[in-house]
């Protein structure tokens, strides 16, 4: 049986990605329709050795395919709930921004349930997953502390080139320029939150990813923190993790289990260095783990850095295995 994808924000990062990943991946399905918001009749997106044509959304286009991949930029998302919502068709929400139906997590249930809207998690959950399942099998998880350092392409377009634009400004000793993440300067500068922190109230991010994480089996009751900063970094994210286990574990047991693992690399600190989200991440769809070390006094702590490109293996990675998923249980 064919099948028919369409991409709503095929000219977003993230957009740009997933179609890349699709081609890569081999995905079986017959029709692809690119979409965007206010796009013109000149406007294509890459697709391997041939452009598609990028299509204006409307309720028609998106109501011919099965499956919606959402990874327009989310400013626009939420003008698309209407049009979504009544077009009955399964929709893999990658904005994070949109309260859906049901998590993306239970891509199966998403297949037997039918029409509906379906949150993929954060990118920071997607790229603990890999990372922390092995430690939960072995080790079990009693508290996990998570602190974030964002690239700016999580905001999407506008967030790298609000970077690029405040960087040549104040190396021209222009000034900063117009802020888009709250009062603060983002060149050259880390910002303690996210745009809509207020009241130093959590996050959406933070609170989702929290919620997601307690959501892995053997995390439910475990305390679980996220904190978000926003680095000057255009892409690849920082992740600071401090975790108790509720077994002795040793940092040479976690790096084991590690090594085994499809999509994760262990950097040699002694030759490579620490992993960086700029010099090893960016653009790669592989996470990086370093700086793995016990707790002086205890033997059920870890301390560990992971880095990995936000947009290609923090969002489209997980929305193009999903896809898969998705299609295998409807054939």
């Amino acid at each position: 049986m064919a099948h028919s994808v369409a991409l709503v924000g095929a000219t977003s990062l993230v957009g740009e990605a997933v179609l890349d990943m699709l081609l890569s991946a081999e995905v079986p399905f017959e029709h692809l329709v690119a979409l965007d918001d206010g796009v013109d009749e000149a406007a294509v997106a890459s697709y391997g050795e041939r452009n598609l044509r990028v299509q204006e959304i409307s309720a028609e286009r998106i109501a011919g395919a099965e499956i919606v991949l959402l990874a327009a930029d989310q400013p626009l998302a939420p003008a698309l709930c209407a049009i979504l919502s009544a077009a009955q068709v399964r929709v893999l929400d990658l904005t994070g921004c949109w309260s859906a139906e049901y998590s993306a997590t239970g891509v199966v249930d998403c297949a037997v349930r039918g029409p509906g809207i379906y949150r993929q998690s954060q990118s920071v959950t997607n790229l603990l997953r890999p990372v922390l399942q092995p430690l939960l099998a072995d080790y079990g998880i009693e508290q996990v502390h998570v602190t974030a350092l964002l690239a700016v392409s999580e905001a999407g377009q506008g967030g790298v080139r609000e970077l690029a634009a405040q960087t040549t400004s104040l190396l021209n000793a222009r000034g900063a320029g117009p802020k888009r993440f709250g009062s603060k300067q983002l060149a050259f500068n880390v910002l303690p939150g996210y745009a809509g922190l207020q009241n130093n109230q959590p996050l959406h991010l933070e609170q989702q990813s929290q919620a997601e994480l307690q959501g892995f089996a053997g995390l439910e009751q475990a305390v679980v923190s996220v904190r978000a900063l926003l680095a000057p970094v255009f892409f690849g994210h920082g992740l600071q993790v401090v975790l108790q286990t509720a077994r002795p574990v040793t940092a040479e047991a976690a790096q084991a289990l590690w090594a085994g693992q499809a999509g994760v690399e262990l950097l040699d600190e002694q030759e490579e260095g620490w992993p960086t989200a700029v010099t090893e991440s960016a653009g790669q769809d592989d996470l990086f783990v370093g700086r793995v070390s016990g707790v002086s006094g205890s033997d059920r702590h870890l301390n560990f850095w992971i880095v990995s490109d936000n947009v290609r293996r923090g969002v489209a990675y997980d929305a193009v295995q999903q896809t898969l998923t998705l299609i295998k249980h409807l054939l």
